[in-house]
């Protein structure tokens, strides 16, 4: 009894874990490689030597599962102002912050890596928010704070809206840490996201109940009842499957020339597009058969050679 038991409860468990390793078997370990192109500004803060400027970030993404993801980042700011006016800290500050700028008409790149923590369940909603944290180095063109190369670090999180497998709109928002002065900078970017190898057709399976062994589109226990063979889709060998034959056509799955005309179901549906329940199409008097095999008239004319009289008054009469 007790054996039985935790059978019972393992088997529990592996049904409530399934969505989760389907989830994580559909999406992140078939394509787990993701790009995004990415447009906003970077804000600096107010004793920075440039002004806010336009922002443009190209990440690379790897899931790592379901939850975490690495990010490549590269950010370029390609126009960025030397912040110039009077600034009421510049005694405090020293230099030359808030009147004539170091910086003049300078650009910037930062490179950079983040860790990503999604927050979205493991059915892959659409909406689907994450958190970061990241590692980097920024290079201005020209000397600015302390220098030209400046390390960092990011914190902040964001948003994403799947519209598919493939394809997300996405937002960002993030926090820098800068230089030997900790300046405290804004980050913000919105785009798009794309994920490789996610656009690819279904792959469906029948579970949990009907079973088609054959793929006919009969379920097995439905053919053993007609005498059809569930191992089979094409019990009669002429051309049509089971269930065409029985869904479709409503010929007969075990007579492969259901009409008795001499031509097989098959032949009549993709060759000759005759009817393959009357053995006479055209009503000429000869069976779609012989107009076929023997006399080589068109079964869907009654009058192949447009005389007046029908083929089977010419073949039968005349």
């Amino acid at each position: 009894m007790l054996l039985k038991r935790l059978l019972s409860l393992c088997a529990v468990a592996g049904m409530a874990a399934a969505p989760h390793a389907q989830a994580e078997r559909d999406l992140f370990t078939i394509a787990p490689w993701n790009v995004s192109f990415s447009v906003g500004q970077a804000q600096f803060e107010g004793d920075e030597e440039v002004e806010d400027g336009l922002s443009v970030v190209a990440k690379i993404g790897y899931n790592l599962n379901s939850r975490f993801a690495v990010e490549g980042v590269i950010n370029i700011m390609p126009q960025l102002d030397g912040r110039s006016g009077e600034n009421p800290n510049r005694d405090r500050l020293g230099g030359n912050v808030g009147t004539t700028p170091d910086a003049d008409d300078t650009w910037a790149v930062r490179l950079g890596g983040d860790l990503l923590f999604h927050l979205r369940n493991t059915q892959n909603l659409r909406f689907d928010p994450f958190l970061k944290l990241g590692v980097g180095f920024i290079h201005f063109d020209e000397e600015v704070d302390s220098g030209n190369d400046e390390f960092l670090l990011t914190a902040g999180g964001g948003l994403m809206y799947h519209f598919n497998d493939a394809w997300a709109a996405r937002g960002d928002i993030q926090t820098s840490i800068v230089g030997p002065d900790t300046e405290l900078n804004v980050l913000w970017h919105v785009g798009m996201n794309y994920r490789f190898g996610a656009a690819v057709a279904p792959e469906y399976r029948v579970s949990g109940g009907v079973n088609d062994t054959d793929g006919d589109g009969l379920a097995d226990d439905y053919e053993g009842e007609i005498g059809t063979d569930p191992l089979n889709p094409d019990t009669d060998g002429d051309g049509l499957s089971d269930g065409e034959e029985v869904l479709v056509y409503k010929t007969d799955p075990l007579n492969p020339d259901t009409d008795g005309d001499g031509l097989t179901d098959g032949a009549e549906v993709h060759t000759h597009k005759t009817d393959p329940l009357n053995p006479d199409t055209d009503g000429d008097g000869l069976s779609d058969g012989d107009e076929v095999n023997l006399y080589g008239t068109d079964p869907l004319n009654p009058d192949t050679d447009g005389d007046g009289l029908n083929d089977g008054a010419e073949v039968l009469t005349h």
